[in-house]
């Protein structure tokens, strides 16, 4: 590694811990600020060693989802000790949120196309192309197609996917 010698020693001495044991740090929840705390250099030297090889930034960013998991699971143990019904369910849904965000997320995709100068027969492809996105994007909502203001002195058309009520 070419740098100042300073830098060269920070880096052999991470090489010295050895990847497979920051491995194990990093999975069980250690953050790149905890292990350059225990090893005496800067978090900059870490991510620039973590970074070093594909393989081995790959292998970093699976101990970091392994470290999410954990989190994930000590989220859950602390609901559970609650007497609070409504936090565990919460928390759950939280939870099925993140991780099925298009089946339990609180957000639906939406769709909107902005057309400058539109024809009136080119709003027949138009209106197909929304409907295919919208059926693509699975949304259970309605398309809305209307003028939406002027744009460079051209008139602009809006397709919106909006929720039904």
């Amino acid at each position: 590694m070419a740098g100042s010698p300073k830098k060269r020693a920070n880096f052999a001495r991470l090489q010295g811990v050895g990847e497979e044991y920051l491995l194990e740090r990093m999975a069980e929840g250690w953050s790149q600020r905890k292990i350059s705390a225990e090893f005496g250099v800067s978090t900059s030297m870490v991510s620039l060693w973590i970074n070093e090889t594909p393989e081995r930034a790959a292998r970093f960013a699976r101990a970091r989802e392994d470290a999410a998991e954990l989190m994930v699971d000590d989220i859950i143990d602390i609901a559970d000790e609650s007497n609070d019904a409504r936090l565990r369910v919460d928390t759950r849904r939280w939870i099925a949120s993140k991780r099925l965000p298009g089946t339990y997320g609180d957000h639906r995709p939406s769709l909107t196309v902005n057309i400058a100068a539109a024809h009136l027969t080119d709003l027949r492809g138009l209106l197909v192309a929304a409907q295919q996105a919208q059926q693509a994007l699975d949304v259970s909502d309605a398309v809305v197609i209307s003028d939406a203001s002027m744009q460079d002195d051209q008139p602009a058309l809006s397709v919106s996917s909006v929720k039904k009520t």
